[in-house]
């Protein structure tokens, strides 16, 4: 299957995750699969922010926290949890899909070929649909809601950081953002 042989790519046996729920295994095949790249896991955006912020002595508020993401995927019904992991094998398997594409599509502005990048698979047939609904749109509102709450903020600035999977696609942050009246662009 492609899931054994994502493992035996990765220097581990299927067989040791046979009783672990599909969620957690894409976690795991995420994290295993960062780890051989470590030129992305080590200098994600995520992290360089992080470690600045330490440095320069700033507070860090979040849009969601870990336990939120964890339920999120607690919550999936089993076929829902199923899709998951397919929907992710079958990304990360497609030659086309990488973060260095994603780069670059984002530095170039490249929006419909990020969007398409990222979302081929969930998009690609009605049965992922859940999926696209609770990944992005559901947790897209929620996200711009709490970046509202900041933007009416008396005398603060706020820097903020998505995943670029937030910033394109139907209900993305930028396009809640518009909806409400605020001017929302790419730099």
């Amino acid at each position: 299957s492609l899931l054994a042989k994502r493992f035996k790519k990765l220097g581990t046996n299927v067989i040791l995750f046979k009783s672990f729920k599909p969620w957690s295994i894409t976690i795991i095949l995420q994290q295993l699969e960062l780890r051989k790249n470590p030129q992305y896991y080590r200098v994600g955006i995520d992290s360089y922010f992080y470690n600045k912020s330490i440095s320069d002595k700033k507070n860090m508020l979040y849009l969601e926290t870990v336990g939120e993401q964890l339920n999120l995927f607690k919550s999936f019904t089993p076929r829902i949890s199923a899709l998951e992991l397919q929907s992710y094998l079958y990304n990360k398997s497609n030659s086309k899909f990488n973060i260095k594409k994603i780069i670059i599509y984002w530095k170039n502005g490249n929006v419909r070929g990020l969007r398409n990048l990222i979302f081929k698979t969930i998009l690609s047939n009605k049965i992922y649909m859940p999926l696209y609904k609770a990944f992005f749109i559901n947790r897209n509102i929620k996200m711009a809601n709490k970046i509202l709450t900041y933007l009416n903020a008396v005398n603060k600035t706020y820097f903020v950081i998505v995943g670029s999977g937030h910033l394109v696609g139907k209900k993305n942050i930028l396009e809640i953002l518009r909806t409400k009246g605020y001017k929302a662009v790419q730099l």
